[in-house]
């Protein structure tokens, strides 16, 4: 049975007690507590973020679970799909933010459109909007338009009994070893959803943004310097390579899809240019532009230049990277 209360707000949460406890108590002043349930799950933390988010237990509409042992982020965020009892789920990370208007608006707007998926705007830490995030009018999402929407989804709004589907297949591409369904499993379950004639769109309701305070990216020092790790480089190498399988994989899938020629043509652009993709892998910078792999590399060098073990290192990995680009050249 569907619970009255329209959204819950899901939480996965790994050994950061203060951000998730600190989260909870901001929600829960928003005095919403008819309206919203609050699902908190801790990936088996090594601190003592469960018995912190157990003081919340005597709140009727918040749910905390523990998971057995670290299941990772797929898994964690697939189980709040499942444990969701309300008809919308907000999946939000432990060091992001909500605002209090965006979610009374949202309320309003939900029951006047019937939709499968929303994005909604989403604030940085420079007060801009997220680029491709949300649109200045509702409007239904392409599909060339879905990665800027679902790449990296705070705030997103999903109808979980519509998307619980995805979940089987999302499995088999993580047990795998597919870094897509690693990093981005959101990409997988909405490409799906949009093939699958599912209703997503955006919307220009301001929802929350990134913390100032919150985690830094791993592109950035702790000084907000820009450069990329070899981590980072290898990374955005097998996630876009991991996009072409998906791709390839979902041609085949939904060969009879009315989408499958628009499909084609996205796969088709995105394997040309997987190489200046790669070469051009963003790199985090002060002024938000991008960085290529031979800038990101001079400026890595250039921190490393008094450990040249760790200069050495990083050049050999950097190359690695670039020679595995060169096959989709």
């Amino acid at each position: 049975m569907t619970n009255q209360k329209l959204i819950t707000i899901c939480v996965p949460t790994y050994h950061r007690a203060k951000n998730v406890v600190g989260l909870v108590q901001e929600l829960l002043d928003f005095e919403l507590n008819d309206q919203i349930e609050i699902l908190v799950i801790d990936n088996d933390s090594p601190d003592n973020t469960f018995e912190e988010l157990s003081k919340f237990s005597h709140h009727n509409n918040v749910s905390i679970f523990k998971n057995e042992k670290n299941i990772g982020f797929t898994r964690s965020l697939l189980r709040c799909f499942n444990l969701c009892k309300t008809e919308y789920l907000i999946y939000l990370p432990d060091d992001d933010i909500l605002y209090k208007d965006g979610i009374s608006e949202l309320l309003s707007f939900l029951p006047t459109l019937d939709l499968d998926f929303l994005a909604p705007r989403w604030k940085k830490t420079d007060g801009l909007h997220m680029r491709g995030r949300g649109s200045d009018k509702v409007k239904e999402i392409s599909l060339t338009g879905l990665r800027g929407q679902c790449d990296h989804t705070p705030g997103c709004v999903y109808r979980a009994s519509s998307l619980r589907f995805s979940e089987k297949y999302i499995l088999e591409r993580l047990d795998k070893d597919c870094p897509l369904a690693f990093f981005f499993p959101q990409t997988i379950l909405l490409f799906m959803a949009k093939l699958n004639n599912l209703k997503l769109y955006s919307s220009p309701i301001l929802l929350g943004g990134y913390r100032p305070e919150g985690s830094l990216p791993e592109a950035l020092d702790p000084a907000g310097n820009s450069y990329m790790s070899y981590m980072s480089l290898s990374a955005s190498f097998n996630i876009y390579l991991g996009m072409k399988h998906f791709y390839e994989d979902m041609l085949t899938k939904f060969y009879d899809s009315p989408l499958v020629d628009e499909l084609k043509v996205f796969s088709d652009a995105h394997n040309l240019n997987l190489y200046n993709i790669i070469d051009d892998a963003v790199c985090f910078s002060d002024d938000s532009e991008s960085k290529s792999l031979g800038e990101s590399f001079r400026v890595g060098s250039i921190k490393n230049i008094f450990n040249p073990i760790k200069s050495f290192r990083y050049l050999v990995k950097f190359l690695i990277v670039k020679l595995k680009a060169l096959r989709y050249k």
